[in-house]
């Protein structure tokens, strides 16, 4: 995916007390972006996104796998069936686009291929007509995946849409959710940018800007005056409401990422991470 150009410093004017800020700025972020067709709102959505990648550790599959057999409203889909998003596999359009982050040039062009008309991955496309307001999200999707010898069926776990479709099928969302702001942020955006019409929760980034904000947004974003929630925090709430994971889990989880040692998923005992 192309990627909006962002310079860091834009934004809030920094503070000298705002150790926050120092600190994130220690942390190197990106926001990839594409655009969506209009939905609810009828109009093209900037989707700011940043992916973060968890394996599943070997010793994990078979009881995370009894975890969440017979459920509808979580599922494991294949890489192949991100790449093709919108058949047969009730995924949302943009489910492959947000949880394949390292697709080959032939799956690129396959996503753009059955990409809707009015979508494209990009960043600020000229081949696209943007109006002059389109809505805005940020978000940390997080591909949970347990792992194949042939990389097209690694398996990714993507969880039922909270929105209705009827009478279409339920639709599946990556897993994570929309990234959040403070309140002094978030008035940083109404005062600095003119963003409005915010809605779900309290801090959610989901709200309506005119498009010629939308680089100085995307520098915000990433900048250190930017938010500093973290998809970690993002996993944690996810996996508790689907009662997937403790908050023990969820650490030992993030601990074999790193090649530290973690539990078993169902025992007491600290097994080494291979």
């Amino acid at each position: 995916m192309l990627l909006l150009s962002s310079a860091a410093g834009q934004g809030e004017a920094p503070r000298a007390a705002d150790t926050r800020a120092r600190g994130r700025a220690a942390t190197a972020r990106h926001f990839e972006v594409y655009f969506g067709p209009g939905g609810k709102h009828a109009r093209p959505t900037a989707k700011f996104v940043e992916r973060s990648v968890l394996i599943v550790p070997a010793d994990w599959v078979e009881a995370l796998r009894a975890r969440t057999a017979g459920r509808s409203d979580v599922r494991w889909v294949s890489r192949r069936e991100l790449i093709k998003p919108g058949t047969h596999s009730g995924l949302a359009w943009d489910a492959g686009l947000a949880l394949v982050g390292d697709m080959t040039n032939d799956e690129r062009m396959e996503c753009a291929r059955i990409l809707p008309p009015a979508s494209r991955s990009a960043g600020l496309p000229s081949g696209m007509a943007l109006p002059k307001v389109v809505r805005v999200t940020a978000s940390f999707p997080i591909a949970v995946t347990i792992h194949h010898r042939d990389p097209l069926r690694d398996e990714i776990l993507v969880v039922k849409s909270p929105f209705p479709q009827a009478p279409l099928p339920p639709r599946y969302v990556p897993f994570g959710g929309t990234a959040k702001a403070s309140a002094h942020q978030l008035d940083f955006l109404v005062t600095s940018f003119g963003a409005t019409d915010f809605e779900g929760d309290a801090g959610d980034l989901r709200f309506t800007l005119a498009a010629e904000h939308l680089e100085a947004f995307a520098a915000w974003l990433d900048g250190p005056n930017g938010p500093s929630d973290t998809p970690l925090r993002e996993a944690r709430e996810e996996f508790g409401e689907f009662g997937l994971l403790t908050t023990r889990e969820i650490s030992d989880l993030y601990a074999a990422q790193h090649a530290k040692p973690y539990r078993a998923l169902f025992g007491d005992g600290p097994r080494a991470h291979h």
